[in-house]
């Protein structure tokens, strides 16, 4: 009989109770991780090191060693949370929705390129007449509870539609659009603004795309009216956009970003 095996068979109920409280966060965040992440390379620093701390607390118990390899996991978590904040909210929010259905609208499969080409006919158009535009493309988080401030519309995407309902003087062109696939879901939508510091001097339209996108993992097209620009919001940032790589940045926003499996 090893020692290992010395030490398995010499272990209290209190030993044991305590190693069992001290394993179930670590697979169970371990296990979350290679669940739900789409970049499974996430998961390995947090297996090998939950593997590390296990060994250390059967062989040296709750030794200086194990109390630092335990610091180090409780870090990577912090740090693994700050850095998917935006993910994490979403996956959040889906796993409490009990009862929810999905929307029929919602069409998973759909011409992304051409939905891309579409939106950039209407974004170019109204940048170049500095035309004002709030524009959200909905990902896993659903908007639903931001669509009751809006107006249903439940229309296909075209950009005759989309510059119409921002043209100046409509009733609509107010607040924000929200498409859902290949369908835009509501307009004269708003937003929550976002409450921390920004660089720079943002009008409403920016600091609302901000906004949304702290708490879901949407992305925001924001046309501005005094200039014309472009930006998109994501996780809370906002990135300037130009034109001719408008299109490659937008489905690079909605397609690889890190996000959860749906």
């Amino acid at each position: 009989m090893n020692q290992f095996q010395f030490m398995l068979m010499t272990f209290t109920i209190t030993e044991w109770i305590g190693f069992g409280l001290a394993s179930l966060p670590l697979i169970f965040f371990g296990i979350y991780i290679l669940l739900f992440v789409r970049r499974k390379v996430y998961s390995a620093p947090f297996i090998v090191l939950g593997m590390f701390i296990l060994l250390s607390y059967y062989y040296l118990q709750l030794s200086i060693l194990t109390i630092i390899l335990i610091t180090t996991y409780v870090i990577l978590i912090n740090i693994f949370v700050v850095v998917n904040a935006t993910e994490l909210k979403a996956k959040i929010n889906q796993m409490f929705q009990f009862g929810k259905h999905d929307d029929p609208l919602r069409i998973v499969n759909y011409d992304k390129e051409m939905i891309y080409e579409l939106i950039y006919d209407a974004v170019s158009f109204m940048s170049k007449n500095k035309i004002g535009a709030l524009i959200t493309l909905e990902r896993t988080t659903k908007l639903d509870d931001f669509m009751k401030n809006g107006v249903t519309l439940n229309s296909p995407i075209t950009s005759e539609m989309l510059t119409t309902i921002f043209y100046p003087g409509t009733r609509l062109h107010d607040g924000a659009v929200i498409i859902r696939g290949s369908f835009i879901l509501a307009a004269n939508v708003y937003y929550q603004p976002t409450t921390k510091p920004v660089l720079g001097k943002l009008g409403s339209r920016h600091r609302a795309a901000i906004g949304i996108s702290e708490v879901t993992d949407a992305v925001t097209i924001v046309v501005s009216e005094e200039s014309g620009r472009l930006s998109l919001t994501y996780g809370g940032q906002l990135e300037p956009v130009y034109l001719d790589t408008f299109k490659q940045t937008l489905a690079n926003y909605m397609e690889n970003r890190p996000h959860f499996e749906s």
